[in-house]
């Protein structure tokens, strides 16, 4: 069993996250990171955390098999050669997601994109930092055990330190929602949300909803500015009330009269 050490963590069926939270969460030695999609972690989990070098390391039963002699027990911020095509698919601003194979000599343009092609093939996504991400995510029931990790550079593909990866929308909206979904992992983001424009519109940075073991880690959410809803209707002015409060009609007073309580 695990332990949250001064981390921000909720059990709840539906959460909304608009801002980031610090310090690591704690886990007992040998036990996997993320927790074993089969195993007792609670249900509606999620966790944001702040990560480090003594971050526990990645379950050896969510990876793929090796037999290069790399640790796939491993974070690959720690580990480079995770960082290859054989463990993952790469993204980065200056890919294109018709021609891009998601190779680091060819990778897609968008994290969605990504997390689409991850889903089907098995694999973690690898996504660059050199510019702002211009997305809107959706995770569904289908992206269950999605891996995102961001902090590479966008040329040598190496772990930045202190580096996160920017998703930014140019319009209002939840910059990441996950929904119906279980065994996500998310490590070195920053989900920027826009402020909101029209009555309605949305300025969360994360939305989590009906999910369990969502895990946020090294990642920082920021909401956008909220703004006021939709004004209600007046109603229509009477000049025969002449600013007195209207009465109940006498047919009303009788209904009222007749269906009166009367004690015995």
């Amino acid at each position: 069993m695990w332990t949250p050490n001064k981390a921000c963590w909720y059990r709840l069926v539906f959460f909304v996250v608009t801002s980031g939270c610090a310090d690591i969460l704690g886990f007992e030695e040998g036990k996997p990171y993320p927790p074993d999609a089969g195993g007792a972690a609670d249900s509606s989990l999620v966790e944001v955390a702040d990560g480090g070098a003594d971050a526990p390391q990645v379950s050896p039963e969510t990876a793929p098999p090796d037999s290069s002699g790399c640790d796939t027990s491993a974070d690959p911020a720690q580990t480079p050669c995770l960082v290859d095509e054989g463990y993952g698919l790469f993204v980065s601003p200056n890919g294109n997601d018709q021609s891009g194979m998601g190779t680091r000599s060819s990778p897609f343009k968008t994290i969605a994109k990504g997390i689409e092609q991850g889903v089907t093939k098995g694999k973690s996504v690898y996504v660059c930092a050199a510019a702002t991400y211009d997305e809107q995510l959706v995770l569904d029931v289908g992206a269950s055990g999605t891996k995102l990790y961001g902090g590479f550079d966008c040329g040598t593909w190496n772990h930045l330190s202190n580096t996160r990866t920017v998703v930014r929308p140019s319009t209002p909206g939840v910059v990441l929602t996950a929904a119906k979904v279980s065994s996500v992992f998310v490590e070195d983001f920053e989900f920027d949300a826009h402020d909101g424009m029209a009555p309605g519109d949305s300025s969360v940075a994360v939305l989590v909803a009906s999910s369990d073991r969502v895990r946020l880690v090294r990642t920082k959410l920021v909401a956008g500015r909220g703004i006021e809803g939709a004004r209600g209707t007046s109603l229509p002015a009477s000049a025969s009330l002449d600013g007195r409060a209207p009465q109940a009609s006498p047919e009303r007073l009788a209904f009222r009269s007749t269906n009166s309580h009367r004690g015995p």
